[in-house]
C-alpha cells in the first residue's frame, strides 16, 4: 500500500516530505503526531476464531488496475481498506463480494473523497443496507472484543515499518495476539497470521457487522 509514500519516506523526510504533506496531509499528521490513543496487537483473553472464508488480495490481476473514485490511485497500490472491507462483508453476509464489486458500488454511491479515501458512512449504502459500520474514535481492546463477540469484524489500521498506514481485517485472537487477513499477504488457502508480523500497534478501529433486519 501507498507505494508513492513509501518511496518518499525511504528517500528521507526532507524535500520529499513537502509532496507527501500536500498530497496526504493525514499521513504526515499520523507520522508526526499520531492518534491520542493506540493499543498493542497483543491482547489477553481466550483463543477465538471468527468465520474466515474470504481472503481477497488488493493486487489480484482482475482488479489491481481499477482506480478509486475519481483518482488515478489503484486498488493494487491503495486498496488495502476496500479489500479488507470486502473480506469483512463477505464473511458477515456469507456472500462473496470482491474488492472490484465493492469498489464499483462505492463509486456509484459517492463512497470516496476527492483524494480517493473511503467514506466509511457509505459502506452500508454500497451494500444495499446489508451491513453497518461502527466508527470508533479510538481503538481499544474492549471495542475490538465487543465487535468480535457481537458477530462483527474489526477492520483496523496498523503501520508497516511503523510508518506506512495499512488497513487489515482481524479474524480472531490466538495465543494472546490478534490474527488477521492482510490484503497483501498470502493466498486463499493460507491460515490467518499474527498482526505482529506486519505491525506492533493498532491505530484505528472500525467494526463491520450485519445490519439488523
Amino acid at each position: 500500500m501507498l507505494k508513492k509514500i513509501f518511496i518518499v519516506i525511504v528517500l528521507g523526510l526532507g524535500a520529499g516530505a513537502g509532496y507527501v504533506g500536500w498530497r496526504y496531509p493525514s499521513v504526515i499528521r499520523d507520522i508526526v503526531k499520531g492518534p491520542a490513543n493506540t493499543v498493542s496487537v497483543r491482547a489477553e483473553g481466550p483463543n477465538m476464531a471468527l468465520t474466515d472464508v474470504a481472503s481477497f488480495r488488493q493486487d489480484t490481476a482482475d482488479w489491481a488496475a481499477d482506480t478509486l473514485g475519481d483518482t488515478s490511485d489503484t486498488l493494487e497500490d491503495y486498496g488495502c481498506t476496500v479489500t479488507s472491507v470486502a473480506n469483512a462483508i463477505s464473511n458477515v453476509t456469507g456472500t462473496p463480494v470482491s474488492p472490484k464489486q465493492l469498489n464499483d458500488k462505492l463509486g456509484q454511491v459517492g463512497g470516496y473523497t476527492g483524494r480517493g479515501w473511503l467514506i466509511w458512512g457509505k459502506v452500508a449504502e454500497a451494500t444495499d443496507g446489508a451491513v453497518k459500520i461502527t466508527v470508533h474514535d479510538e481503538p481499544t481492546h474492549e471495542g475490538i472484543a465487543a465487535c468480535m463477540t457481537g458477530g462483527g469484524y474489526p477492520v483496523v489500521k496498523i503501520k508497516l515499518g511503523g510508518v506506512i498506514p495499512h488497513w487489515v481485517l482481524l479474524v480472531g485472537r490466538k495465543d494472546g495476539e490478534y490474527i488477521m487477513r492482510d490484503p497483501l499477504v498470502g493466498v486463499p488457502d493460507d491460515p490467518a497470521i499474527p498482526v505482529s508480523v506486519r505491525g506492533k500497534t493498532i491505530y484505528s478501529l472500525r467494526c463491520l457487522s450485519k445490519a439488523l433486519g
